[in-house]
């Protein structure tokens, strides 16, 4: 028996009403019945099934590690591999396949020269694929990779780990390094770029291992460079995360720093962004008395001016920001200061003057009390506290939930439109019947 004539049975099965008012009540409660049913469907569907409604956005396009890459447990030994600028790779043997100026890994690389990748060419691709380049610890010297004055470089895909360096590259420009993993375990960087510009790093994991007042390793160091994005990383156990020195009209965005000495630090910086981070949990340092062992969540240093700094989330530090030496007319705000044992430390910039708030938008302070002004200094007040979550943040829990909200509207507005196409039939068939019995009123 088919679905729709048991609803007719049904219909048929229930008994007919007597008065108007009951009338109403039986004709509308079986679509109220169907209406609820398909709501609570719903309901449990978005609750129970919540990852098909919320995939994670991507920050930046990015090529995706290969799948299915055999095994980085035994590489080959070889020396430095070179993509030279007619394009050539030398040595032919090495484990690269060229695809255009697409220069592809087919094989995980132990380093025993140094460096394991150099590159000589413009306009080219370097793809790890997922394979492993080795290197042989921090007192043999080289990079994972190196473009030292090449321009349009992407670099992706590579699983770098025990050289001095991961990816250097310096003189270059339009550099790209996209979902990479790197690991070191040396006093240098994971990502070195000196004297660049408009480089691109995004959704690359890198971990370091090595921290100490004379060797301050970053995980990601730009120095002398311009224009360029650090995007969509995440970053961890530095001595300082990400550093941008004496870079300028740069953006820091969205990155994940945790467990460094300092998450994020501007250092002679100007016209920079710093934007959507999160710097959690930073820790102290191995210090011979020169920095302070409290670890700080963002550092503004050496003249860092007319920066921005928005809708970060700095949680779970020593300090959470800390102003040095001059540096001034930075504009901070819509940031989430939470539970860090000082949430700005102005120890040594007592005249610096920084604004706080944007007119009409402060920060978010854990420690505020809710009543007026949230006071740092005699220079440096916030106007306008938040005492709630930051405009930013709720606007990001709201607009996770839209597309449940969309799918539920959607399918709930289905429902009743063909329920009630489905009642109007009913009730029509329901009348001319009503007309047709002996002593039904005509004109009631």
């Amino acid at each position: 028996m088919s679905i729709w004539k048991r609803i007719k049975n049904f219909r048929n099965w229930c008994p007919q009403p007597q008065t108007p008012a009951t009338t109403k009540l039986r004709h509308y409660s079986m679509p109220i019945a169907a209406l609820v049913m398909v709501s609570l469907c719903v309901v449990t569907f978005s609750v129970f099934s919540p990852s098909l409604f919320n995939q994670p956005a991507t920050q930046v396009p990015a090529v995706l590690l290969s799948v299915g890459a055999p095994s980085p447990s035994s590489p080959e030994h070889l020396g430095t591999i070179y993509i030279r600028s007619d394009g050539s790779i030398e040595p032919s043997t090495a484990p690269m396949q060229r695809l255009g100026n697409v220069y592809q890994l087919t094989s995980s690389i132990a380093a025993d020269n140094g460096t394991a990748i150099e590159v000589q060419k413009d306009n080219v691709v370097v793809d790890g694929a997922g394979y492993t380049l080795q290197g042989q610890g921090t007192t043999v010297g080289g990079s994972g990779i190196d473009a030292t004055g090449e321009n349009n470089v992407t670099i992706e895909n590579c699983l770098i780990t025990n050289f001095i360096i991961g990816i250097n590259a310096e003189h270059s420009a339009n550099l790209n390094l996209i979902q990479n993993n790197i690991t070191t375990y040396t006093y240098e960087n994971g990502v070195d770029i000196f004297n660049s510009t408009g480089a691109l790093v995004a959704n690359n994991t890198v971990n370091s291992y090595a921290y100490i007042d004379a060797n301050q390793n970053s995980g990601i160091y730009l120095r002398d460079s311009s224009n360029s994005t650090v995007s969509g990383n995440t970053v961890v156990g530095g001595w300082i995360g990400i550093s941008l020195e004496e870079t300028n009209d740069s953006i820091v965005s969205d990155n994940s720093v945790t467990q460094n000495q300092m998450g994020i630090q501007l250092e002679a910086a100007d016209g920079n962004l710093v934007v959507g981070n999160h710097v959690f949990g930073t820790v102290e340092a191995i210090s011979a008395g020169v920095y302070s062992d409290a670890g700080t969540g963002i550092v503004l240093y050496g003249n860092s001016d007319n920066n921005q700094l928005y809708k970060n989330s700095i949680a779970n530090n020593g300090d959470g920001l800390n102003v040095w030496f001059s540096s001034t007319n930075n504009l901070i705000y819509d940031n989430r200061f939470q539970n860090n044992t000082q949430q700005v430390n102005l120890s040594n910039e007592s005249l610096a003057y920084n604004s706080w708030d944007n007119g009409t938008l402060g920060n978010y302070w854990s420690d505020y009390q809710g009543h007026g002004t949230y006071v740092i200094d005699g220079n440096n007040i916030d106007h306008h506290p938040l005492t709630q979550t930051p405009v930013s943040v709720k606007a990001q829990t709201l607009l996770s939930a839209l597309p449940i909200a969309s799918i539920a509207l959607a399918t709930v507005s289905v429902a009743v439109a063909v329920l009630l196409v489905l009642y109007l039939s009913y009730y029509k068939r329901q009348t001319k019947i009503h007309a047709t019995l002996p002593g039904h009123n005509m004109e009631s």
